[in-house]
């Protein structure tokens, strides 16, 4: 069923993931097709893989147990930030402000 003017107003895609994500999958005719979704607002997030993110959070954990990140408070905001840990962690944060926002307004999400 194509989505288009019956549920325009009433739902609200949420995709988790980068709209980056999408674009090889769309050029490979895989992914999303916006044809489909008529009047839809699609709303991308920037929440990386979760490989990525286990990636970071090692790195960081890294830092603390090897005691890089535990000489000073600069040397350990300087591992946090290189670790990317703290962007991660703000993707995951504005992406459930945005779906609490949504359903505020009373949309319901997809």
């Amino acid at each position: 069923m194509q989505w288009q003017t019956r549920y325009a107003s009433k739902y609200k895609p949420i995709v988790i993931v980068h709209q980056l994500f999408f674009i090889p999958l769309k050029a490979s005719g895989k992914g999303w097709e916006t044809k489909n979704y008529e009047n839809i607002d699609f709303s991308f997030k920037g929440i990386e893989n979760i490989h990525k993110m286990r990636g970071s959070l090692k790195q960081l954990i890294t830092s603390i147990s090897s005691g890089l990140a535990t000489t000073s408070m600069d040397s350990f905001m300087t591992e946090l930030a290189n670790s990317g840990w703290l962007k991660h962690v703000k993707a995951v944060l504005d992406t459930s402000l945005s779906v609490v926002n949504n359903i505020l307004e009373g949309k319901l999400l997809y």
